[in-house]
């Protein structure tokens, strides 16, 4: 039968709470909307016509005039979102429509709830902090009896020396929206926006957890105020999708939007388990279509200690997160060899929706700080396709112990990331990236016999005997 009750594309807000319902139990959906997928040409009024209680038919993603030839060859103009007239048996319509032999799937729009609200008087509190050890951990205190590991941490301010960013680099993040007059955020918000929930352009967070990942991935920094980001010059793009639940088709839009709004990183917190993370629906096509124009993704892997398959994380398109301590332990965080990197996820420090600071938690948390070193590494290198950015990220990890739950790589390192030599669309480790004249890489090393060569102030010998400005050995060209 062509109708799929597809339990795997409920979305969950991932914020601090590692609970989440298990697939059988996450059945909810709403009662008055269907997503139809057709196989052959229809208007919308003859969709319309197929059921009574059809009361309205929209594009999903747009008609096929609105929609570029890549989008044309994914199908997105054969999506359309079905509202129905309230208290609808929506079951037996949806059977009814999948009978119809124009129709290819007729599919639920999926969501769930956030299964509890934080009580810890931290965390919409304002007082009471030690640092943001995420970006600078070494080896303080981060929360009334417990301690950092020195160098757990991105390796931020000596990434900050490199890259600090571009105003034109834009990330979206998908979620709550955001609090766009927090003073941490204001000056760092996009006049691109849409609110997919209320169908307006004000994206104002209701919720809470827009707020506090938008601060992960872009709050501004040296304003003398609140906290830092690890990517304090890029652009935040706020794409309302999620109330305490987050649409399946309203995700799927604010994914086209994202994409149609040229936008370069899609950071996405939250998602639902599904055992072979693969669908022939309009959630895998806008994935798709972001990957194909070259925007990456990226999520969190879920709060559950399980290496069980949480969507869209585990699609092969998305950079996948999970997320460890302030010593480095696996923490609230999925795990397997569908997951990419780590990222800090337990007792941060981030914005807040009263205007505020305050601590969170999950792998809501650590995605943003993934979204942010993409964006540190588009700003210094310009347009990287979405796997160069996944094999940035991977390659100059630091390595975990997690022999329990492994991943496929380690907790992500700004600094080893922006210091990697990228020529020719080559990532070369462990070597300085020159650019005065012919573009070359050195050798990152020091010289241990530079008194047989007598240098200047400022300059380093270099093993072939000559001064160069940069702390290296023999260059060689590329």
């Amino acid at each position: 039968m062509k109708f799929k009750f597809l339990i795997g594309l409920i979305l969950i807000i991932l914020l601090v709470f590692p609970t989440v319902l298990s697939k059988q139990e996450t059945t909810n959906f709403v009662s008055d909307s269907l997503i139809v997928k057709l196989n052959s040409k229809m208007n919308l009024n003859e969709i319309k016509n197929l059921d009574p209680n059809i009361i309205n038919v929209d594009y999903l993603f747009g008609d096929s005039k609105s929609l570029d030839n890549r989008a044309k060859n994914l199908e997105m103009d054969t999506f359309y979102i079905v509202k129905l007239k309230e208290n609808s048996n929506i079951t037996k319509i949806a059977e009814k429509l999948s009978k119809n032999s124009k129709v290819e799937s007729v599919e639920f729009d999926y969501f769930d709830e956030l299964t509890m609200t934080p009580n810890d008087q931290y965390f919409f509190s304002g007082g009471g902090f030690f640092g943001q050890w995420n970006l600078y951990n070494y080896g303080q205190q981060i929360f009334p009896g417990v301690f950092g590991i020195s160098g757990v941490d991105v390796d931020a301010r000596k990434a900050w020396d490199i890259e600090t960013g571009n105003p034109d680099v834009l990330i979206a993040v998908l979620d709550t929206g955001v609090n766009y007059n927090h003073a941490d955020l204001r000056n760092k918000i996009s006049d691109i926006r849409y609110d997919f929930v209320d169908e307006d352009n004000d994206p104002m967070d209701q919720n809470g957890h827009g707020t506090s990942i938008s601060g992960m991935a872009g709050a501004q920094t040296n304003n003398n105020i609140g906290i830092a980001s690890l990517c304090p010059e890029c652009t935040i793009v706020p794409v309302r999708v999620c109330t305490s639940s987050c649409l399946s088709s309203n995700v799927i839009q604010g994914i086209y939007f994202a994409v149609d709004n040229d936008v370069d990183v899609i950071s996405m917190s939250f998602g639902g388990y599904d055992s072979d993370c693969s669908r022939t629906n309009g959630y895998d096509i806008a994935i798709q279509y972001a990957y194909e124009n070259g925007v990456t993704l990226v999520a969190g892997a879920g709060n559950d200690y399980s290496s069980s398959s949480f969507y869209p994380a585990c699609r092969p398109e998305v950079i996948s997160v999970a997320g460890h301590g302030a010593s480095g332990q696996i923490n609230q965080s999925n795990y397997g060899n569908w997951v990419d990197v780590a990222a800090p996820n337990v007792l941060i420090l981030t914005t807040v929706l009263s205007g505020g600071y305050g601590l969170g938690g999950g792998t809501s948390i650590a995605a943003p700080q993934v979204s942010a070193l993409i964006g540190l590494l588009i700003s210094s290198h310009g347009d990287i396709t979405p796997d160069k950015a996944k094999e940035f990220v991977m390659l100059t990890s630091e390595e975990l112990d997690w022999d329990e739950t492994p991943i496929n790589s380690g907790r992500i390192n700004a600094y080893n990331a922006l210091s990697a030599c990228f020529i020719d669309n080559e990532i070369i480790l462990n070597q300085v990236c020159v650019d005065d004249g012919p573009k070359m890489c050195f050798e990152q090393e020091l010289i241990s016999n530079c008194q047989e060569c007598s240098c200047p102030t400022g300059k380093y010998c270099m093993s072939n005997g000559e001064c160069s400005k940069y702390k290296v050995a023999v260059p060689f060209y590329l």
